[in-house]
């Protein structure tokens, strides 16, 4: 199950071959199938329901970030590790629960330097396991079922699903910082850049509202950008290759996925490249910008008090459990509103965001005629929110995202104009086509919660020369040893109800753990 493969070193690496440990998917997933009875049945039933083929497989998502275990204040943390977890797309509303979510590797990011292409080597040596040695869309692989039945599942590369960070260093684009800040778009460039600055006829697109505005590239496109700059190192002058990486949006970082022959056909940029709605939004993000530009807004106004009414009011709500109430309001103190005010955004965990969001729109319509342009994007912003809140349930329609999207983009410009706007308001214009293409859109609260598991064994393993394998050793069987009992304790709940003669509610038992509602 675990596996140790060399890596390519970086043309700077002096010393040993970098090595990757991972667990191998499939190996991992029979195991998961024949031990947990439950989850057996989960797929048996989504196996009949839509069984996968060579011509429709199911499609196989990848997610990776930076997990920050240890002593987060470390000049030098070295067990700062880039995690890596795959899921189906078919298993849909389940991909909220990190038990759904399996743990492929973990590899310190201090030794990443020392390979070639950091991230997107690691993915490539996984994507010719899954796709290339074992040629799972292909062939599929033959799993056996706890029931003992034996299925096969085709399955293709589907999406990855990253934050911008993330997205950076695996596609080697530029990213936030750099020029050309989407990988999508061919025509999306800062301002302030030369292009933006140079532009005459309308070609360059520095604050895009609408996504007709947009032009995509190709994935053939991307793969011939990056192709261009592989091919022109060593040839053209230094200065001429900044220029080009700047312009076409890439960075040379040795290996890339778009230049590796053996993935050709499998890795296709433009359509697999998925952003994470809650970085986009809760992050840093667009939530954070907008709701500090109101507050600022209507402290201009004269409502010099908004941060005291503010955690007053947050105190009256009466927050469920899994809330912390006793520390929404302190978001709300002078100190913080200081250093909101310096940070043009909102600080706050995600999670906290999430929860605050639509209570204080609600607060906001006694400033209704105050405020009103800045309100009514805040107000706009609730809607784009909820919608992508509710897409999981799947009744959101990608048309009616980009709607209440680019009336979101056209109210902030009225209140706040351009130039408060950060890259994650052009992520938006994305959401819509990732939701046509994947049907749904996974946000990244799930991967937090499951990266509380790999940090809880990251602390305590001290054998520095199998880090990795420690790690994957003992993260994922406690993971499912926690999933099984999980569903111990409902069998034992439903056959406890049923010896006392106690009616159980329709609705009560979910049919994904293998119950008859009768």
């Amino acid at each position: 199950m675990y596996c140790t493969v060399d890596l390519e070193p970086a043309e700077d690496h002096r010393g040993s071959v970098p090595k990757l440990n991972f667990i191998h998917p499939f190996a991992f997933f029979s195991v998961v199938l024949r031990v947990c009875v439950q989850f057996s049945l989960f797929v048996e039933r989504l196996f009949d329901a839509k069984p996968p083929s060579a011509e429709h497989p199911w499609h196989i998502l990848l997610y990776s970030d930076e997990v920050s275990p240890g002593n987060q204040l470390s000049p030098a943390n070295n067990r700062k590790i880039q995690a890596i977890y795959w899921s189906f797309l078919e298993f849909h509303y389940r991909l909220s629960d990190e038990n759904f979510w399996f743990t492929i590797a973990a590899k310190r990011s201090s030794e990443l330097k020392a390979v070639s292409g950091g991230m997107s080597q690691l993915f490539g040596v996984l994507l010719k396991r899954l796709f290339v040695d074992e040629a799972f869309e292909l062939n599929g692989v033959s799993f056996t079922l706890a029931s003992g039945r034996r299925i096969r599942i085709f399955a293709k590369l589907g999406f990855f699903i990253q934050d911008g960070g993330a997205h950076k260093i695996t596609w080697h684009c530029k990213g936030d910082s750099g020029m050309k800040f989407c990988l999508c778009c061919r025509n999306v460039f800062w301002a302030e850049s030369v292009l933006g600055l140079a532009d005459s006829d309308g070609s360059v697109v520095c604050n895009a509202t609408k996504v007709s505005e947009l032009d995509v590239a190709t994935s053939a496109e991307l793969k011939e950008a990056i192709r261009r700059i592989h091919e022109r190192r060593g040839i053209d002058d230094a200065s001429i290759q900044e220029v080009r990486e700047k312009t076409l949006g890439f960075t040379y970082m040795g290996y890339n996925l778009m230049v590796d022959p053996e993935l050709d056909d499998i890795v296709q940029p433009a359509e697999q490249f998925m952003h994470d709605w809650m970085h986009c939004i809760f992050v840093s993000g667009v939530w954070n910008i907008c709701f500090e530009m109101v507050l600022q807004a209507l402290r201009s106004a004269g409502i010099r008090d908004v941060y005291d009414t503010l955690r007053d009011y947050i105190k009256l709500w009466c927050w469920p459990r899994r809330v912390n109430s006793g520390k929404l309001h302190e978001l709300f103190t002078d100190g913080r509103r200081k250093k909101n005010h310096e940070a043009s955004k909102f600080k706050c965990s995600a999670s906290e965001g999430l929860s605050l969001y639509m209570v204080v729109a609600v607060y906001f319509k006694v400033y209704g005629a105050i405020c009103a342009a800045e309100l009514r994007a805040y107000n706009a912003l609730c809607d784009v929110i909820d919608l992508l809140s509710s897409v999981a349930r799947g009744k959101i329609q990608p048309q009616q995202l980009q709607d209440a999207v680019e009336r979101f983009l056209d109210a902030y410009c009225t209140a706040f104009g351009e130039d408060y706007m950060s890259p994650k308001f052009h992520w938006l214009l994305h959401f819509p086509q990732s939701l046509r293409d994947a049907g749904t859109l996974v946000a990244c609260f799930v991967h937090e919660r499951k990266h509380r598991m790999l940090k809880r064994y990251c602390n305590d393993i001290r054998n520095t020369t199998s880090f990795e394998h420690s790690v994957l050793a003992e993260e994922p069987p406690h993971c499912y040893f926690i999933c099984l009992c999980g569903f111990l304790l409902c069998l034992f709940s439903v056959a406890f109800m049923m010896l006392l003669n106690t009616s159980v509610m329709p609705g009560y038992l979910p049919s994904d753990l293998g119950y008859d509602r009768d």
